[in-house]
Order: structure tokens, then sequence, then C-alpha cells
């Protein structure tokens, strides 16, 4: 059973250097700091970085930090695709949220890459696990 391909929007408040940390444990995690006049080409060589990459990498962008961060997977020896691998990280771990239980009630999947990020730039949600664009 495959998992629907898109963006995995958080709704749920969580602490940014709580979901950093976790991520780090599966993760190797690299920036892509920008300010108002870097963010759109940030923005691009944060998607490019994403679709090109070859080892198993996805994005993440989170309300009120100005960074884009990369998540390469650490161990990339099976053959899992990069959603069903975040879908295990988000069922596995509420991230210090005891409002969280089921990850589907605060988990929203959506295609639109921009649509995705200005969800966050409107504060509508917490942050946006940007996935390679296969589909």
């Amino acid at each position: 059973m495959g998992y629907e391909k898109g963006h995995r929007i958080i709704k749920k408040w969580f602490q940014p250097y709580v979901i950093l940390e976790t991520v780090k444990k599966y993760f190797e995690v690299t920036d892509i700091t920008f300010d108002g006049k870097t963010k759109l080409d940030s923005m691009k060589k944060f998607i490019s970085e994403i679709n090109s990459a070859e080892r198993i990498t996805i994005g993440l962008y989170m309300k009120n930090v100005n960074k884009f961060y990369l998540l390469k997977l650490s161990n990339d020896t099976d053959s899992s695709s990069d959603i069903t691998v975040l879908e295990n990280l988000l069922s596995a771990n509420n991230f210090d949220n005891p409002n969280i239980s089921d990850f589907h009630e605060w988990v929203e999947v959506v295609k639109d890459t921009n649509k995705a990020i200005n969800l966050i730039d409107m504060g509508k949600a917490e942050a946006a696990f940007i996935m390679k664009q296969d589909w």
C-alpha cells in the first residue's frame, strides 16, 4: 500500500528545535538561510536540490524560521520512497506535543509547492515537508 503523493503540511504547533533534533536522528541536515531579498532565489535552490538529489532528500520549511532545511536520509540502503520514510517518521513521533495522537489528524497533503510554502508564510500551518516532485 502506498501513501498519497504530495507535500506534508503540519497543522499542529510544535517547537521547531524539537522537530530538528528528531529528524537529525535519521537525516543529515543542511540549511539554506535567506532574508527578504534572497528568499525567492533560496527557495528555487531548495526545490532544485530536492528534485535532483540521488539519495532520499526531503525539504523542511517552518514558520518563523528564515531557513529552508534539506534532510538527506542517513541510511539510504532500502528501497523505500521518500513519502514512506516521512510517513513512518511522522507516525512514530509526536514531536513532544501531547496534543498529537493520530498524525492523520494534523498532517495535510498538498501537491502544489507554492501553496505548501504559502500556508507556512501566512501562518496557517507550522511546517511543510517538501517532497521530490515525481507525481
